[in-house]
């Protein structure tokens, strides 16, 4: 029978990441007998964009750094790369050190290297389309790939698992190759099953601690699970990982795939998961992308051009030239194969998935502000329960976009009684260029009609600091701050707030 091993695993504390990563892998097998005495291992973490660890898009560097140290503390040798989306080698750069990863490496004694740079070597893929493709020769010439996915939605691929993360071995234009040769999921799936089939990484890490939720890989929600998993079998991970955040059996055409082909094992009968009680940590209502309830021909990417800066990445990277820049991308929908990569490698979040039938504008009621969707209401972020001297307190985030900004910020301006919001103060360093300004604009406009405002540093509004006060103060802005009694008293979507975990703070800030 296959082996999961699963540790719980709070936050992004070192010596808790060690921890449930040593667990974990005491669990599902042994590390040292897998490695070679003397023998070359490559780290292979998920690092599409260059993002920051807190916005649960790549692989966490504690846990890059955990298994490096582990590796490397048998004597082997430890390379870690990737190949980040798009194929400018830039890029992968800058994704190295913006995550951290490059870093967290380094200090554990790996080294860095960029797999999109240095020589490839093709290889074949039975059963697939291409039938055969280019891979990074540190890949193929490792003795040991140990491979680090992050626990995320994905737009095509309804997962973005330990299979799919191997895509990443693809330097240059190959996986703009993979995804015009294989405009529909099914056919996708079967090429990344191929591609693992021929790589077959001898063991899996998840970091599923910090999940991404929604419209993954990058456009999505960080969601707190609170887990670390590990196996020798990725198609058996990715199972069990489907399982817990909510897909049925056979949902991630991927995992069925290679498991039809012999690589591994999806039926979670026949895995064994040793460790905690999975379901104390299933999270059901965990939000799936839009393309999961239609076949990725009915989803198309959609501009929201308040937030677009023009920088011409969707238009570079399109595997089918169907982006054309003046100034703002133009779609050609005759030929756009709704592969969503435009989403996926927009650095400013302006490209949407969105069902054909279109989506309804925001909403603010007692609740908080929403997305009214097929007949359900999808909270965009929390509404904290906060002591505050007068009014209900709103959090408003530079992350959610212009264009749904400027709906919010009309309803909020509206509201009676009037409300208390807590925004996000603009920080170049996390915020994206094309949100900040309307956020500025909201609150100006906020400040002129008198709305209770407080301007906070980039944390949950539950771990204001006093000096937040006294910088809205110095704004001029009316403010008003409160703490939660207890964090139980919290709504339950703010409880399970990626940075405030038993009442602390486990933001990678």
């Amino acid at each position: 029978m296959v082996t999961v091993g699963v540790s719980p695993c709070d936050g992004y504390g070192r010596e808790e990441v060690d921890n449930a990563v040593s667990t974990a892998l005491a669990k599902a097998g042994d590390l040292a007998s897998l490695i070679p005495a003397g023998g070359t291992v490559l780290v292979k973490p998920n690092l599409i964009e260059p993002y920051p660890p807190w916005r649960a898009a790549t692989t966490h560097p504690s846990v890059v750094e955990a298994i490096v140290r582990l590796a490397a503390d048998t004597g082997c040798r430890v390379l870690v790369g990737d190949c980040a989306g798009g194929s400018d080698p830039k890029m992968t750069e800058r994704a190295l050190e913006i995550s951290g990863v490059a870093e967290a490496a380094r200090r554990a004694g790996g080294e860095v290297v960029n797999l999109q740079r240095g020589p490839r070597r093709r290889i074949n893929l039975p059963e697939a389309h291409p039938a055969a493709v280019d891979v990074a020769v540190p890949v193929l010439d490792a003795d040991l790939i140990i491979n680090l996915p992050k626990l995320k939605t994905h737009s095509l691929t309804l997962l973005t698992g330990a299979v799919k993360n191997l895509y990443g071995c693809l330097p240059g234009q190959g996986k703009s190759e993979g995804h015009r040769a294989n405009p529909r999921r099914e056919d996708f799936s079967q090429m990344l099953a191929a591609l693992y089939g021929e790589l077959r990484p001898r063991l899996s890490v998840m970091d599923a601690v910090v999940a991404m939720e929604g419209e993954g890989p990058c456009a999505g929600l960080p969601r707190h699970v609170g887990l670390v998993l590990a196996a020798t079998d990725a198609v058996a991970l990715d199972a069990v990982s489907a399982h817990l955040i909510g897909y049925a059996p056979g949902a991630i055409p991927s995992t069925r795939i290679a498991a039809a082909r012999g690589l591994g094992e999806s039926t979670l009968d026949r895995i064994e998961i040793v460790g905690p009680e999975l379901e104390r940590f299933r999270v059901p209502d965990f939000r799936k992308p839009v393309a999961m309830h239609a076949d990725g021909q009915n989803v198309i990417p959609e501009l929201e051009p308040e937030r677009c800066t023009s920088c011409g990445t969707c238009a570079a990277n399109c595997p089918v030239q169907a982006i054309t820049m003046d100034p703002l991308p133009v779609y050609d929908r005759e030929r756009c194969i709704h592969c969503l990569c435009c989403q996926e490698l927009c650095p400013q979040g302006a490209v949407a998935a969105r069902p054909t039938k279109g989506r309804p504008p925001p909403s603010l009621d007692t609740e908080g502000p929403a997305w009214e969707e097929e007949g359900r209401r999808v909270q965009l972020f929390p509404v904290v329960d906060l002591e505050v001297p007068h009014g209900r307190p709103v959090l408003l985030s530079p992350m959610i976009g212009a264009l749904k900004m400027a709906g919010l910020c009309d309803a909020i301006l509206a509201a009676d009684p009037p409300l208390v919001v807590i925004a996000h103060r603009v920080d170049p360093d996390i915020a994206n260029p094309g949100d900040a300004r309307p956020l500025l604009d909201c609150i100006l406009a906020m400040r002129e009609r008198g709305i209770n405002l407080v301007v906070a540093r980039p944390l949950p509004p539950c771990l204001l600091a006093r000096e937040d006060v006294e910088l809205a103060r110095t704004l001029g802005v009316p403010s008003a701050v409160g703490r939660p009694r207890n964090v139980d008293a919290l709504p339950p979507r703010c409880q399970r707030c990626v940075y405030l975990v038993r009442g602390r703070c486990q933001g990678a800030w």
